[in-house]
């Protein structure tokens, strides 16, 4: 096979006519375009068919993307009658049949495998919801340990992502000082959370004085000293500057997954609603930004929404923020009945001490079916209006004083509303980190789904959130014997003795 020069390939040729034969011109289309099939044609085999100037002409039209056959001048020039033009023709006219029927096929395909997909993620969303439920049976400590477990994945999958098999080789003890860090982190961040509310509600005995705290907050920082030490310890020559992103990055996850969900215990001791309720918005808020963006995506607004996730549209932000508030308002009006869900754990507990029965798996739920009507859920969750301010009554001119909802549904309404606007931009932010290091996905664990961080990336901010909109609104400081007493040492002592005289006509009455 002659070999074609550089002149022959970059050849002009006029649009009148063909200087050169079929063949050379069919070989100069294969060398430019090739197979028509490779650009979405069949250009080469329609010039082949032809066997002469119109034939070639035609190849290299399919190869470029073009109609097909070359044209009638062309073909005229070149003593081509018309038959062999309608040949050509016919054989591209084949072409597109066969074109079409291949995009026919590979639409078909991509339905197919879209339809699975859904079927996929509907049946582990089922699957997971049904896990979740059987843990929340199982009590308040067995959603934190849930929690925990939860904690443990989204460290493994985030670390992976800078994972340097030829650096990791190198570098010694780094993943084991990166475990490190996290066992350190999550045993002070949890254990405070955990003595702060054990004081708070009088279990176990610990509230007498705070040993307890400063035994945490010696032994962490202790742990806390070994690790930095070791860690110091093995950084190399000419791998510093991988160490220390590396410690960066581990710095970076600690603050994500430990520090915003130190707050957790609190949330979910408080009463198992103050974590159901919030991870259900976000996962409404979820379903509905994909549901209203397939149904109405760009259709009122053309510019992209956000260009770190091109998909996301105005239409589906906007339609599933108006739609998590109805979910809202209504799902906080339907747990307020169940007194599992309102009332803490503390409430819940079969005794007032502690005994080792009520950490057998569904223990409080048992009790909140048998003592339901007789517990006090905060009036939050019982009062059947919310009375109006003062500024609001006068600007509505006295029409209406109160709103016909409980306290909770408009509380709802604002935990919501943060589920809306601000928690999907913790999803936007591992996104981020997705495209920056090239993956689709944290990990394969939950078929359909991904990794465990991809579901849990808006559900962090949001644990956080609820946990600042209780401590400020909601929560009221339980009084005892030890902080009264320590009240009153701290006064005058001319107020200790109007304390005094006040007690004196109160237990005389």
């Amino acid at each position: 096979m002659p070999i074609e020069t550089r002149g022959q390939r970059r050849r002009v040729v006029p649009r009148g006519g063909r200087a050169a034969s079929g063949a050379d011109d069919c070989s100069s289309s294969i060398a430019r375009g090739g197979a028509g099939a490779g650009a979405g044609g069949t250009g080469a085999g329609a010039g082949a068919g032809a066997g002469a100037g119109a034939g070639g002409g035609g190849g290299s039209g399919w190869g470029r993307g073009g109609s097909g056959a070359g044209s009638e001048d062309s073909s005229t020039s070149s003593g081509i009658n018309y038959s062999h033009h309608n040949s050509s023709t016919g054989s591209n006219g084949h072409g597109h049949g066969h074109h079409a029927a291949n995009q026919a096929a590979a639409s078909l395909l991509a339905k197919e495998q879209a339809r699975s997909k859904i079927v996929t993620r509907v049946t582990f969303a089922i699957l997971l919801l049904v896990v979740f439920f059987g843990i929340a049976w199982a009590g308040h400590p067995y959603i934190f340990l849930l929690v925990c477990g939860i904690q443990i994945m989204l460290f493994k999958e985030l670390v992976a992502v800078r994972y340097r098999a030829a650096m990791e080789k190198r570098t010694p003890l780094f993943r084991t000082l990166q475990w490190s860090w996290f066992v350190s982190a999550m045993y002070y961040s949890h254990g405070d959370s955990i003595v702060k509310t054990l004081r708070e509600d009088r279990l176990l005995d610990v509230n007498d004085d705070d040993q307890p705290e400063k035994s945490l907050i010696y032994s962490s920082f202790a742990i806390f000293s070994v690790v930095f030490v070791v860690t110091v310890l093995t950084l190399r020559p000419g791998l510093y500057k991988y160490q220390v992103g590396q410690l960066a990055w581990t710095v970076v996850i600690l603050c994500l997954i430990v520090g915003q969900l130190k707050v957790v215990a609190p949330n979910i001791f408080s009463g198992i609603f103050w974590y159901f309720f919030p991870a259900s918005c976000i996962m409404v808020n979820d379903i509905m930004a994909y549901v209203c963006g397939m149904t109405m995506g760009r259709r009122f607004v053309k510019r992209p929404f956000l260009r770190l996730s091109p998909n996301k549209t105005w239409e589906g932000f906007v339609g599933a923020f108006f739609c998590t508030l109805l979910w809202a308002f209504w799902f906080s009006g339907f747990l307020s009945r169940f007194p599992y869900f309102t009332c803490s754990f503390k409430q819940l507990r079969p005794s007032a001490n502690f005994t080792w029965q009520e950490l057998w798996p569904g223990t409080t739920f048992h009790q909140a079916w048998v003592r339901g009507g007789a517990m006090q859920p905060d009036r939050v969750f019982t009062q059947p209006f919310v009375k109006l301010p003062e500024v609001l009554v006068r600007l509505l001119r006295g029409r209406w004083t109160t709103i016909p909802c409980k306290p909770i549904q408009l509380h709802g309404l604002v935990i919501g509303g943060f589920g809306s606007l601000v928690a999907p931009f913790g999803g936007f932010l591992m996104s981020a980190i997705k495209r920056a290091y090239g993956i689709k996905d944290f990990d394969s664990l939950i078929p359909g789904h991904g990794g465990v961080t991809d579901r849990m990336d808006c559900q962090l901010v949001m644990i956080l959130y609820t946990f600042v909109h209780y401590q400020t609104w909601i929560r009221h400081v339980p009084l005892n014997y030890d902080r009264v007493w320590d009240s009153v040492v701290s006064l005058s002592k001319e107020e200790q003795e109007k304390i005094w005289e006040e007690l004196g006509r109160l237990v005389g009455k």
